[in-house]
């Protein structure tokens, strides 16, 4: 669909049939992901290119939606000034549309500036610490992104490292219910979510349009 990505153009936002792809989405019961890659159509040149969307896409997605939305692979802005890393703005709307941000193990996203060899796990605890503060424990979850990454923090090298991880979020306090949450819970809950919504609109509708309309 056609969006704005992280990297320009700029002011294009999410275009009229972008709106529409995101309403159909929640009425097959589609997960509607914020921060995957989109195809975006360079307005100049009419080239194809691909990247993550604008902070001004992910807004006016949560402006429409009518079902949980999914960061998949994402940080916090405030932690690491990454395009690709949700600032607070963003976070504190995620309540309301009852979404989850998938905390992801990508150095670049964890520390700025970052030397991959100097990212430790506790770099990924502080990232899920700072949401659970914010908007609390329920939309916070764990998106690795191990099929995706050349160099992984200290100490999280594969998913047999995640006890760790546990560990140190006990450690700061939080409770085995968040620690259930985080680990999964939430993520089913957004699935559900979007299911029980698909459900709400059946007998609408699909809606369609052009990829070309603005």
């Amino acid at each position: 669909m056609r969006a704005e990505s992280n990297v320009g153009p700029f002011g294009i936002g999410l275009t009229s049939f972008g709106e529409k792809v995101v309403l159909e989405m929640n009425r097959l019961g589609m997960l509607v992901d914020i921060r995957f890659e989109v195809i975006y159509l360079l307005k100049s040149s009419r080239d194809f290119g691909s990247s993550h969307v604008s902070d001004t896409v992910m807004n006016r997605v949560m402006d429409i939606t009518k079902a949980p939305v999914l960061f998949s692979h994402s940080n916090v802005r405030a932690l690491c000034d990454h395009p690709r890393n949700i600032p607070d703005d963003v976070l504190l709307r995620l309540p309301i549309v009852g979404g989850v941000v998938m905390i992801t193990f990508v150095p670049d996203f964890l520390c700025p500036d970052s030397d991959s060899e100097m990212v430790t796990l506790e770099r990924v605890a502080d990232h899920i610490s700072y949401i659970a503060r914010l908007i609390g424990p329920e939309y916070v979850g764990i998106g690795a992104d191990f099929d995706g990454i050349p160099s992984t923090p200290l100490g999280l090298e594969d998913v047999s490292k995640y006890p760790t991880l546990i560990a140190e979020l006990l450690r700061r306090g939080f409770s085995s219910k968040d620690i259930r949450l985080i680990m999964g819970g939430n993520i089913l809950r957004v699935l559900k979510g979007a299911e029980k919504r698909a459900r709400r609109m059946k007998g609408i509708p699909p809606f369609e349009g052009s990829p070309f309309e603005t």
